[in-house]
């Protein structure tokens, strides 16, 4: 009985697996009368529990009011979204109403290709990845040649997206950077016209805590998110780009979201939370964890049984392959669940990455499947 009361304590303390606990202990009690006993006692802790859990979650679920301006945005989303026939989304940019115009954008677009054509004089391992990052986006369609009778626009209707690399933490990889924080003639940028939107996903602090209340936790991430949205005003993301400096350059417009311009989060975050409304009779459990268990394109969620857990894990799948996504790098603390994805499609590394943007370079939060724990990566100076 000691050892039931000192794991009550335990069980109370810590916001963790409570049913893994409470089964572990139910395999070490030998009488009825003590399986008995133990089961009031933790059937009361787990409410009590539960209760407490449910009332913090709540105070830090509580979010502001909305401002005119992000009410405007949330009406422009409803009233322009579009969905094709493959059930894939397309949206518009939300401009600001404003007398600021933008002005002329090639220029600058231009001058800095050939800075980084000069990069690639120097970086052969980065010209290499750089042209074949442009080749894909190409043959994938999300992004076009602008015909010549179409290029002459006015400076106000259309946007030069000046684009970079950006390398990875160990500097041997490269990701895209199209900036839409670039000034124009004007001194007006793309994103200063853009409407950021309201913050509609949980906090990252509420999020970890509800992934920690699920006996089976799950986590997957959506892959390409943006890439995968179609945006009608592919003329304000323009780009200038040739496959080497003795070719005349071209121009091209993106026609998928891009990550770095003011509104690019919320626009697919929205997206993704008008999927789980539109699908809620369908997919009633994938429809849930889609509006409180994702963190931009990541999801933190899970089930305490099994069968919720397969049922879940399968919804899901379905769900967001409906608007032409795919869910992939699944994990899980649960082998049997995990067995029934498919190889290619689970989490290759054995720990996931949790970071927020914010405090990544110098505190990585990660999880560790396996042993179904959080741990901290830290760099010693």
């Amino acid at each position: 009985m000691d050892a039931i009361l000192k794991q009550k304590k335990i069980v109370k303390g810590k916001l963790t697996r409570l049913v893994s606990k409470i089964d572990d202990l139910q395999n070490q009690a030998n009488s009825e009368s003590i399986i008995e006993v133990y089961e009031k006692d933790v059937n009361l802790i787990d409410t009590e529990v539960n209760n407490l859990n449910d009332n913090l979650l709540k105070e830090l679920s509580e979010t502001k009011p909305f401002t005119n301006e992000e009410i405007a945005c949330e009406n422009h989303f409803k009233s322009t979204y579009t969905r094709d026939s493959t059930g894939r989304f397309a949206v518009k940019f939300p401009f600001r109403d404003s007398s600021d115009e933008l002005g002329s954008s090639r220029d600058i677009a231009v001058h800095r290709l050939q800075q980084i054509e000069r990069r690639f004089s120097k970086n052969q391992s980065l010209s290499d990845q750089y042209h074949k990052f442009m080749d894909d986006y190409l043959k994938l369609g999300h992004m076009e040649l602008i015909p010549e009778n179409e290029i002459d626009v006015p400076a106000s209707s259309s946007f030069y997206l000046p684009h970079h690399p950006v390398p990875n933490k160990n500097g041997d990889k490269f990701r895209v950077v199209f900036d839409g924080s670039a000034k124009s003639s004007s001194g007006i940028s793309l994103n200063d016209k853009l409407m950021v939107g309201p913050q509609l996903q949980t906090d990252l602090t509420t999020l970890l805590l509800r992934f920690r209340m699920h006996k089976i936790a799950i986590t997957a991430d959506i892959e390409k998110m943006y890439r995968q949205i179609t945006l009608h005003d592919s003329d304000f993301q323009r780009i200038v780009w040739r496959n080497s400096p003795f070719e005349p350059i071209q121009d091209f417009r993106l026609t998928r979201i891009p990550y770095d311009t003011a509104s690019a989060p919320y626009l697919a975050i929205k997206c993704l939370q008008q999927l789980a409304l539109n699908e809620s009779n369908n997919f009633p459990l994938a429809s849930k964890a889609a509006l409180k268990d994702f963190y931009v394109d990541d999801l933190m969620s899970g089930a305490n049984s099994l069968s919720e857990a397969l049922e879940l894990q399968n919804q899901l799948t379905q769900m967001v392959s409906s608007a032409g996504l795919v869910l992939r790098k699944w994990a899980s603390n649960c082998s049997e669940l995990l067995n029934s994805i498919d190889s290619d499609m689970r989490l290759s590394n054995t720990s996931l990455n949790i970071d927020n943007d914010d405090t990544v370079k110098t505190l990585g939060i990660l999880w560790h499947p396996a042993s179904d724990v959080f741990y901290f990566k830290i760099t010693i100076f």
